[in-house]
């Protein structure tokens, strides 16, 4: 009989109740407990050819609580052997009790199968990890020898050793970074109050939200309008601006200000100084094609937290150039906006000179005024000879998701990384096959040259990035189920997957991640100030999933029971019960934290919800 040469999953689960252990490393070091992280944990771990391939049942590794003693099941193990032959064997381990958090094992086998002698052994050495992340790494090596059947011949079927890694996917028993919205009708904003909520003039809805670098002000769109909320620094409440201050709208409806040259808003970015609000919108009502788009610059009143647009030229740019804005390209009405941090450029998701080919397009930015002008042809290398080939100052790429390095040297898209030179904003792309990264096509028989990182965790495109405060890792989002982080190169830019336990965190867990409840539809994220927490937004889940970050490794791991996500909506139906409640969180679209880490708010279809956050 022969079976298929392939890559076949060794599925593992381990159950615990894990303590304070006594052992101590070798050497006399003390090792760091395991975390505790209610009463089991479980996990799996990929191996591939020519190791085991255990079918519909997972094995279980269980350990006593001091870590005294472990205890495997019986394992059943399908070998792959040479000339297309395949042995098998099962396999039963004596309760082992591992010395300073280590435990090896050694079993021999020997029985009569059809008239033959068989003879199997099996080889284990793992240790339970140090990590912030709680697991078990080791490696696993099985070996049979096949008797001389007819004119077979006699053959030894081994297996590695193979190395593997296993992530307890029950939860990290810390509380930092837990999430409690804020009681009555502080905890949200809905129109007219709905939900037991804070009224606010007019509607929401929108898909940008963002907080002043100061933490006084929070901006949101919805509506057609940009609304404007004065936050409280001791309790995050959030309170609409009176009058005609609170809200910015092309209509003026609703008792806000009237826009003269903006219409209907897709993004927002602020500046790193907090006096500009940049704002794309589309004029739905326009009959060209593509739709009339621009970007309008907002003055912003650090006192008062109002908005208005900022005069000339540079206060607005138009695919049409109406209404004394400057003529520019069109922009994509679900293109990314990014500010860089020394406040010198704009990065803006826009479509190529003749309204196709979508690129990241760079803008210059007026420091008195903080207006914007694009670049000037001669300045930008190849844009003479042919305006829509890719350049420096408009690379062709995925324009949906920007981020910057907090150092301003590198920007990363949804499929490429650029270095950028600080001095002219200009974008080279990252050298290299880590340079870039695409998600592989299961369907496709014959997939091409492997010539970019692959996002194996990942089942659709990137829709979502963020960069860590301390610049070491970028994450990103697949919009699915799936959150992933990558070790960032400083010098060259270049993004390396995280190798770790929890290198990336995946509803279900599978392909290698830690388990992520209620990530279901995952798209915006946010991490914290002190870079300790990832927040994600899964709006199939109508949730908030909070996710630990280890500030040495970059992984990800979820905060065990209630506390490690905030759901709202009918949470039965999203399999969500094992969430704290929430409200105002019917489809989640992003989220935005405040600068002193204490808040995170929410804007979904509801409203606006509005959390505090553990720090400690």
């Amino acid at each position: 009989m022969r079976i298929v040469r392939g890559t076949f999953a060794f599925l593992v689960g381990i159950a615990a109740s894990m303590g304070v252990p006594a052992d101590t490393a070798r050497g006399g070091v003390a090792q760091p407990p395991l975390p505790v992280a209610g009463a089991t944990y479980k996990g799996t771990i990929d191996l591939s050819v020519p190791f085991a391939r255990f079918l519909e049942v997972p094995i279980t590794l269980t350990a006593s609580r001091d870590r005294r003693v472990v205890r495997f099941p019986r394992l059943r193990v399908y070998v792959d052997c040479p000339r297309g032959y395949y042995a098998w064997w099962t396999y039963a381990l004596p309760r082992l009790r591992p010395r300073g958090g280590r435990f090896t094992a050694h079993r021999e086998y020997s029985r009569m199968r059809d008239g033959h002698r068989w003879r199997a052994s099996i080889d284990l050495r793992a240790a339970f990890t140090r990590d912030a992340v709680p697991g078990v790494v080791g490696r696993l090596r099985a070996t049979i020898w096949v008797p001389r059947i007819a004119a077979g011949g006699a053959r030894t079927c081994r297996t590695g050793p193979k190395r593997f890694d296993m992530a307890v996917t029950t939860g990290a028993p810390t509380t930092r970074g837990a999430l409690r919205q804020l009681r009555g009708r502080a905890g949200c904003l809905t129109p007219g109050g709905r939900g037991g909520c804070t009224p606010l003039r007019g509607s929401l809805g929108g898909r940008s939200l963002v907080v002043s670098p100061d933490g006084r002000h929070v901006y949101a769109m919805g509506g057609g309008a940009v609304r404007a909320f004065s936050r409280d620094p001791a309790t995050g409440a959030l309170t609409q601006l009176d009058g005609a201050s609170g809200c910015l709208a092309v209509t003026g409806e609703h008792g806000c200000a009237r826009a003269s040259r903006m219409h209907s808003p897709n993004k927002l970015a602020m500046s790193p100084n907090g006096t500009a609000l940049y704002v794309s919108w589309t004029d739905w009502f326009s009959s060209s094609l593509p739709p009339r788009s621009g970007l309008s610059v907002l003055r912003r009143d650090p006192a008062t937290g109002a908005l208005s647009e900022v005069a000339g030229e540079t206060g607005c740019l138009d695919s049409e150039g109406l209404k004394g804005c400057t003529r520019w390209r069109s922009i994509w009405d679900e293109g990314a906006i990014a500010a860089a941090s020394d406040g010198r450029h704009v990065y803006v998701g826009a479509r190529g000179l003749d309204g196709s080919a979508p690129r990241v397009a760079m803008l210059y930015v007026e420091p008195a005024t903080g207006g914007v002008r694009p670049p000037d042809p001669a300045g930008c290398p190849g844009a003479q000879q042919n305006p829509e080939q890719s350049s420096p100052c408009a690379p062709l790429v995925e324009p949906f998701v920007i981020t910057l390095a907090p150092d301003g040297r590198h920007l990363y898209t949804g499929g490429r990384g650029y270095s950028r030179d600080p001095v002219t904003g200009l974008l080279t792309p990252v050298a290299g096959r880590r340079g870039c990264y695409s998600v592989p096509d299961p369907s496709d028989p014959e997939p091409p040259a492997d010539t970019c990182t692959s996002l194996r965790p990942f089942s659709n495109s990137v829709e979502t990035l963020a960069t860590s405060p301390d610049g070491r890792n970028v994450y990103m989002g697949d919009g699915a189920g799936a959150v992933g982080g990558f070790t960032r190169e400083r010098a060259t830019g270049r993004l390396t997957p995280i190798r770790s336990l929890g290198g990336c965190a995946r509803f279900g867990a599978g392909a290698g991640c830690s388990n992520a409840r209620a990530l279901e539809g995952a798209r915006p994220i946010a991490i914290a100030p002190d870079a300790r927490t990832i927040y994600a937004a899964a709006y199939q889940s109508d949730s908030i999933v909070v996710l630990n970050r280890d500030r040495r490794t970059g992984a990800l791991w979820q905060i065990a029971g209630r506390m490690g996500c905030v759901a709202g909506g009918n949470r039965r139906q999203n399999q969500t019960l094992t969430c704290a409640a929430g409200r105002a969180l019917k489809f989640p679209w992003t989220l935005a934290l405040s600068p002193d880490g204490r808040n995170l708010y929410v804007l979904s279809d509801d409203g606006i919800a509005v959390f505090s956050r553990r720090t400690q």
